[in-house]
Protein backbone atom coordinates (compact mmCIF):
# COMPACT_ATOMS: atom_id res chain seq x y z
CA UNK A 1 0.00 0.00 0.00
CA UNK A 2 2.68 2.24 1.03
CA UNK A 3 4.79 1.45 -1.96
CA UNK A 4 1.16 2.24 -4.44
CA UNK A 5 1.35 5.60 -3.04
CA UNK A 6 4.66 6.62 -3.75
CA UNK A 7 4.68 5.01 -7.27
CA UNK A 8 0.97 7.38 -7.70
CA UNK A 9 2.83 10.71 -6.22
CA UNK A 10 5.71 9.60 -8.80
CA UNK A 11 3.92 9.67 -11.48
CA UNK A 12 1.81 12.44 -10.84
CA UNK A 13 5.33 14.73 -10.89
CA UNK A 14 4.70 15.07 -14.76
CA UNK A 15 6.74 18.15 -14.26
CA UNK A 16 10.00 16.22 -14.09
CA UNK A 17 9.39 14.69 -16.88
CA UNK A 18 9.74 14.89 -21.07
CA UNK A 19 6.36 16.34 -22.66
CA UNK A 20 6.65 13.24 -25.23
CA UNK A 21 7.20 10.42 -22.72
CA UNK A 22 3.54 10.96 -21.31
CA UNK A 23 2.05 8.76 -24.14
CA UNK A 24 4.45 5.81 -23.15
CA UNK A 25 3.46 6.80 -19.50
CA UNK A 26 0.06 6.08 -20.23
CA UNK A 27 0.32 2.98 -21.88
CA UNK A 28 2.44 1.39 -18.92
CA UNK A 29 -0.35 2.55 -16.43
CA UNK A 30 -2.92 0.84 -18.27
CA UNK A 31 -1.06 -2.00 -18.84
CA UNK A 32 -0.79 -1.84 -14.68
CA UNK A 33 -4.87 -1.63 -14.37
CA UNK A 34 -5.44 -5.08 -15.34
CA UNK A 35 -3.30 -6.50 -12.10
CA UNK A 36 -3.77 -3.42 -9.78
CA UNK A 37 -7.34 -1.64 -10.38
CA UNK A 38 -6.90 0.44 -6.99
CA UNK A 39 -3.84 1.75 -8.27
CA UNK A 40 -5.25 2.89 -11.44
CA UNK A 41 -8.21 4.82 -9.42
CA UNK A 42 -5.98 6.81 -6.64
CA UNK A 43 -4.13 7.47 -10.01
CA UNK A 44 -6.59 9.28 -11.69
CA UNK A 45 -8.46 11.16 -8.75
CA UNK A 46 -5.31 12.68 -7.82
CA UNK A 47 -4.74 13.83 -12.11
CA UNK A 48 -8.25 14.77 -11.89
CA UNK A 49 -7.84 16.65 -8.33
CA UNK A 50 -4.37 18.52 -9.29
CA UNK A 51 -6.06 19.72 -12.43
CA UNK A 52 -8.87 20.94 -10.28
CA UNK A 53 -6.28 22.49 -8.06
CA UNK A 54 -4.92 24.22 -11.37
CA UNK A 55 -8.11 25.37 -12.48
CA UNK A 56 -9.42 26.92 -9.31
CA UNK A 57 -5.54 28.89 -8.35
CA UNK A 58 -6.22 32.52 -9.96
CA UNK A 59 -2.43 33.06 -10.48
CA UNK A 60 -2.06 29.98 -12.64
CA UNK A 61 1.68 29.45 -12.02
CA UNK A 62 2.32 26.70 -13.48
CA UNK A 63 0.43 26.42 -16.98
CA UNK A 64 2.91 23.99 -18.27
CA UNK A 65 2.19 21.42 -15.90
CA UNK A 66 -1.67 21.74 -16.38
CA UNK A 67 -0.96 21.47 -19.71
CA UNK A 68 1.01 18.12 -19.32
CA UNK A 69 -1.92 17.05 -17.05
CA UNK A 70 -4.48 17.66 -19.52
CA UNK A 71 -2.08 15.85 -22.03
CA UNK A 72 -1.76 12.75 -19.51
CA UNK A 73 -5.41 12.44 -19.05
CA UNK A 74 -6.30 12.32 -22.46
CA UNK A 75 -3.88 10.01 -23.47
CA UNK A 76 -5.41 7.93 -20.72
CA UNK A 77 -8.75 8.34 -22.34
CA UNK A 78 -6.96 6.92 -25.68
CA UNK A 79 -6.32 3.89 -23.72
CA UNK A 80 -9.73 3.50 -22.17
CA UNK A 81 -8.71 4.01 -18.74
CA UNK A 82 -11.31 6.80 -18.83
CA UNK A 83 -15.02 7.39 -19.99
CA UNK A 84 -16.25 10.27 -21.11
Amino acid sequence: LQVENYVVKTILKLNRGKFGSIPHLAFVVSLLKVSHELFSIKLIDGLIENLRICLEDKRNLEPQLQVMNMRFLGELFLCNMVDS
